[in-house]
């Protein structure tokens, strides 16, 4: 079977730093940070009282009363994304379709199992309304976007941790490429921003501390970082089939070029010490997509900030450019919008995007003092433009359970 181009035409976007797509770019090229403390419940008992959290967000926005009502927060946010992606994209769909619908969570409506759970603790099986089930599972984003856009293809929603909204635009890519379907949304969608989250991740002591220094709290590679910073959002965008966006007339934003998923098979929320599958996995997605390194303009790294995935990542990057004969640039957004979970590749795919239309790399703030200790890369810590031969991006999403995504990206028109 011939392979087919694969190009993105409709971004969708909802973060801390901004909503919409340019919203979003702006904020991330000018080195904007949306952690603020913590105001979504009693967090006085936790290590970690700091969070990077959706500010502004109304669901009347994009959803009609009845539609916002029944759904829970990743559903809503979701949603948003999906009608941007689609109202961005100017597509129109009509009657029976086979656009697809990939929407990835690493959790789901945990925000609705708290509320849910602690309802029925208080007054027990006659307080659980009819969506106590449909807003906690994580396929319903996914379901939720495919009944209000009204498509009929294949509806999938991933679930690799932190990878899974990169891994869901892998997925659609390569149904895509293959012949399956012609379009898909894809992306990510995560709001876990609870109480009981809270307090999980605080007992695998993963979260920063910085509670009283908030904005310079999320500091990927900096050697006095002290763990990430929990974010909600959802980052959606809209794939076509090259030709058939060429045929209605479609702006194209970029293209992928490759797509490359792999597992550490290691630990459960610990990467592979030695870095070379994440390596192997960088490796494969320049070359498949036919790109040298010095072609890269930069590496969206995963960069959480917690100690070990930054240290594992330099290390594989540092190979990387070794075994490529390269020293490609690294940025990481999430020392903006922290840790959004299951939709951080997604949202860090989508600033890829804009950054190839600009020709600028967005800095990864609060990195002062690199980390000594681990392998030494090419972090841009401040907005950087970089020549026009530089055609591609590569972005990296790892998650608990040894999951990778890579995802290189194209400059259109190349």
């Amino acid at each position: 079977m011939k392979e087919r181009r694969v190009v993105i035409t409709g971004l969708g976007v909802v973060s801390s730093i901004g909503i919409g797509a340019e919203a979003f770019w702006r904020s991330l090229k000018s080195g904007v940070s949306g952690c603020t403390k913590i105001t979504r419940f009693d967090c006085s008992a936790n290590k970690s009282q700091i969070n990077c959290d959706v500010k502004n967000f109304d669901p009347g926005d994009y959803l009609d009363v009845k539609t916002a009502k029944r759904t829970s927060r990743f559903i809503q946010f979701a949603l948003a994304a999906a009608f941007m992606a689609k109202a961005d994209a100017g597509l129109e769909i009509e009657g029976r379709n086979s656009i697809g619908v990939y929407v990835g969570t690493g959790a789901g409506g945990f925000d609705a199992l708290d509320d849910t759970y602690r309802a029925f603790l208080q007054k027990g099986a006659r307080a659980l309304g009819p969506f106590a089930i449909t807003n906690v599972i994580p396929n319903m984003a996914a379901s939720n976007v495919a009944i209000a856009l009204g498509t009929n293809g294949p509806c999938v929603a991933p679930v690799a941790a932190c990878a899974s909204g990169l891994h869901a635009i892998c997925d659609a890519y390569l149904a895509i490429k293959y012949g399956l379907i012609d379009k898909a949304f894809a992306g990510g969608a995560e709001s876990t921003i609870t109480s009981l989250v809270f307090a999980g991740y605080d007992a695998l002591r993963v979260l920063s501390q910085n509670n009283d220094r908030f904005e310079q709290a999320s500091r990927p590679f900096d050697r006095d970082r002290d763990g990430f910073v929990m974010g909600e959002g959802a980052g959606i965008i809209l794939l076509e089939e090259y030709d058939a966006a060429v045929r209605r007339g479609a702006r194209i934003y970029a293209e992928i070029a490759s797509a490359e998923l792999s597992c550490d098979a290691s630990h459960i929320t610990s990467p592979d010490l030695s870095g070379e599958i994440i390596m192997n996995t960088m490796r494969n997605a320049v070359v498949n997509g036919n790109a040298g390194l010095d072609d890269v303009a930069y590496i969206s790294a995963h960069g959480t900030s917690t100690s070990t995935n930054d240290m594992v990542e330099a290390k594989a990057i540092h190979k990387l450019n070794g075994e490529l004969n390269g020293d490609v640039r690294v940025t990481a957004i999430k020392s903006m919008i922290g840790h959004t979970l299951g939709a951080s590749g997604a949202l860090a795919l989508i600033g890829g995007v804009m950054s190839l239309r600009e020709g600028l790399i967005p800095p990864t703030i609060n990195t002062t003092t690199y980390d000594p200790t681990i392998e030494p890369i090419a972090l841009v810590t401040q907005p950087t433009a970089f020549a026009a031969r530089k055609r591609f991006m590569l972005t990296n999403a790892f998650g608990f359970g040894g999951h990778n995504a890579c995802v290189l990206i194209k400059k259109f028109p190349d």
